[in-house]
């Protein structure tokens, strides 16, 4: 399930860093680049502005998110330094976020894949409350940055809606052709952040 919610908020780059539409050094026939998204190498990241726009990681990790991490466990955490981790490293500091908050919504329960997304996505919404709940009304920061999941296009982006992703992304990665053929486990040099 965690693969599901990192394969749609990474835009299926699983990058650590930002993800951007970017031009892939390919030329369409009239001349003008094509663009993919991939997430920045690290002399790009390095030279972004300290407090760059937008989310970064597996999770898309907001400003408010790495306050809450930093604050709760004394981490000193920033948008640059998760942008820098590598997939592995980063991955303690998504168990640390899923952790804190199923201790701040008292969750005793298995998460479905719709509940983990939810505790992801907005988990200050993680209340019981019904499907057609509003995590976010149009019109707001959060709201512009995932428009794409207001589907209806009516009351903002529900619930419903964030489980439909969810469930939309798990099918998706799990097709024969999204699978990758190539797999080793193991440290590969990583370096230490």
């Amino acid at each position: 399930h965690l693969m599901a919610v990192m394969w749609v908020e990474t835009n299926k780059t699983f990058s650590t860093s930002l993800v951007k539409l970017l031009p892939n050094g390919k030329f369409r026939a009239d001349g003008t680049p094509k663009k993919e998204n991939r997430g920045l190498n690290e002399d790009e990241i390095k030279s972004l502005p300290q407090d760059f726009v937008g989310a970064v990681g597996l999770i898309q990790f907001t400003p408010v998110a790495i306050d809450e991490l930093n604050n709760y466990y004394g981490y000193s955490l920033s948008k640059r330094k998760l942008a820098l981790m590598t997939q592995l490293v980063q991955l303690d500091y998504i168990e640390k976020y899923i952790e804190f908050w199923i201790k701040a919504n008292k969750i005793t329960s298995k998460l479905t894949l719709a509940d983990l997304y939810l505790l992801i996505f907005s988990p200050s919404k993680m209340d019981g409350s019904n499907d057609s709940t509003t995590l976010y009304k149009e019109g707001t920061v959060y709201y512009n940055a995932n428009k794409s999941i207001d589907t209806d296009k009516v009351n903002g982006i529900t619930k419903k809606e964030l489980a439909y992703r969810a469930y939309e992304s798990l099918e998706e990665g799990s097709k024969k052709e999204n699978k990758s053929s190539i797999f080793t486990c193991g440290i590969n040099n990583e370096k230490k952040i």
